[in-house]
């Protein structure tokens, strides 16, 4: 199917197929998202940033997003949408494109056990601020009552 649209990608070497024009292996190394359960942001090595978005009436998957943008960035702006569907549908057959989806996984479960980890913190600090200053409080009322009396 691919043969026509992208020949360099597919015949010869399999490996070329997911090394950048650097010559270092296609990685993730940002994923956010953006909005709750429909936009998702890629950040590749190289620097480059690939934007999906869910479609209404599709379900959300953050494994098909991954798919989608490593299928985008592959592609150089060459596909149409649906050849860039049809072409991440493709790549899930590739164990180099399986590898680097699920090290993309792993750096947004990271990302979100990170910022997890930040709230909590900012919310102890917040708690314990709050607790000094109830207690400073306390003492200015207990020091006016004993120099009223």
């Amino acid at each position: 199917m691919f043969d026509i649209i992208i020949p360099e990608l597919l015949r010869g070497n399999q490996l070329s197929f997911f090394i950048d024009e650097k010559c270092s292996p296609v990685k993730f190394t940002k994923v956010e998202m953006l909005a709750s359960n429909k936009v998702m942001r890629f950040t590749f090595n190289t620097g480059s940033v690939i934007k999906t978005v869910c479609k209404e009436g599709d379900t959300f998957s953050i494994k098909t997003a991954c798919y989608v943008a490593l299928a985008k960035y592959l592609s150089y702006k060459s596909l149409t949408p649906e050849g860039i569907s049809a072409f991440a549908e493709e790549l899930r057959y590739y164990k180099q494109a399986n590898k680097i989806v699920e090290a993309g996984i792993k750096t947004y479960e990271r990302s979100v056990k990170e910022a997890e980890k930040r709230a909590a913190a900012e919310k102890e600090v917040k708690l314990i601020k709050e607790r000094q200053r109830a207690k400073k409080i306390r003492y200015k009322e207990r020091k006016k009552a004993k120099n009223a009396k």
